[in-house]
């Protein structure tokens, strides 16, 4: 059993113009996503999630059956959060040559869902680095970055960038244009409060909406007022760890 944790982000310049591949500097918070992948012998991927922002679920499936959790959530919104699972896990086991390695997946975030925070880059950044662990692969930050990137870039349909993943792998604070991704070096931990007004987007289908509006500025998620959620340093790292032991 392998847990492995990664941070989520808020961008200081470029969001969404990133996707274009205009440079953008996401960083890292505190607040953080763990996965705890545990290997079966049945093929089967068994998944367990909590504290997304929605009722906690539990489904066991294939990876192509269509079990669906019983959640009050948008279907767009729990099909994508299953869908970062389903190809996280198919990037470790691709990673580890074990195409028909099984898991126990449980997955406990304290980023929520669809709020702009890097949930689903940090979950699936979480996942192969848990995942490839328990099959005894070792990955390096880029690899995971990389294959995280896959996972995003699968589940966007094409629309993701590799800032969200890359900060998230890396910790700290990153700069990002098109494929030229590195660490910003010597920054300092940067106070901040980030508002959060408790609504959640889809950030496929915001992506999208943006392309074909010129004269949208605000994003839904933004219009109400906000309350403080959190402040902290950006230079938390993904972390492994046995059942009992952290690192990192």
């Amino acid at each position: 059993m392998v847990t492995a944790s990664a941070p989520g982000k808020v961008y200081l310049f470029g969001e969404h113009a990133v996707v274009y591949g205009e440079p953008a500097v996401p960083c890292a918070i505190e607040r953080r996503a763990r996965v705890t992948a545990e290997p079966r012998d049945d093929g089967r991927l068994r998944v367990e999630a909590e504290d997304l922002s929605l009722d906690g679920f539990t489904v066991e499936y294939d990876g192509s059956a269509s079990d669906h959790p019983d959640v009050d959530v948008a279907d767009s919104l729990l099909d994508a959060a299953m869908g970062y699972v389903n190809e996280a896990i198919a990037q470790a086991r691709d990673a580890a040559d074990a195409p028909e390695a099984g898991f126990d997946v449980t997955i406990a975030s304290d980023i929520p869902l669809g709020a702009g925070l890097g949930s689903s880059a940090a979950v699936a950044v979480a996942a192969i680095a848990a995942g490839t662990t328990a099959l005894g692969a070792d990955l390096s930050t880029a690899e995971i970055a990389e294959r995280a990137y896959r996972v995003e870039h699968a589940v966007q349909e094409g629309e993701a960038s590799r800032a969200d993943t890359f900060c998230s792998a890396t910790g700290g604070a990153v700069r990002v244009e098109g494929e030229d991704c590195r660490a910003i070096e010597d920054v300092p931990n940067l106070p901040f409060v980030v508002g959060y007004d408790g609504g959640a987007g889809d950030t496929g289908a915001l992506v999208a909406g943006a392309e074909g509006s010129e004269t949208s500025t605000t994003s839904p998620r933004t219009r109400s007022p906000p309350s403080a959620m959190s402040s902290g340093g950006v230079r938390p790292r993904w972390s492994r760890a046995t059942s009992t032991n952290s690192v990192g």
